[in-house]
């Protein structure tokens, strides 16, 4: 539970993750990038883009890591499972067994 809530703080925080993979976020771009006339306007839109591109990135190995470990505590978890089961099933008597 705490895995997903700290998914979905993640998430929300970094809402520039779906406005830069967006159609209209690049159509944005492309109408910017065309409407520079001069290299110092085109190496600012060069810059945002890269920063864009950074933050992007490290959203993304944040829900990585967040997946990862939301997988090892799942198999942790079932592996405990199937350890207890064992466990009370071999502890449990046998209701076949004559008295």
């Amino acid at each position: 539970m705490l895995l997903l809530g700290y998914l979905f703080n993640v998430i929300f925080q970094h809402g520039k993750l779906f406005a830069v993979t967006t159609p209209s976020g690049q159509a944005t771009t492309e109408r910017q990038v065309e409407s520079d006339k001069t290299v110092p306007e085109l190496q600012d839109d060069f810059r945002v883009s890269t920063q864009n591109f950074s933050d992007v990135l490290q959203v993304q190995w944040k829900l990585f890591r967040i997946y990862s470990a939301a997988n090892v505590a799942m198999i942790g978890f079932l592996g405990w499972c199937s350890f207890m089961i064992f466990r009370i099933k071999n502890e449990m008597p046998n209701s076949t067994e004559p008295k």
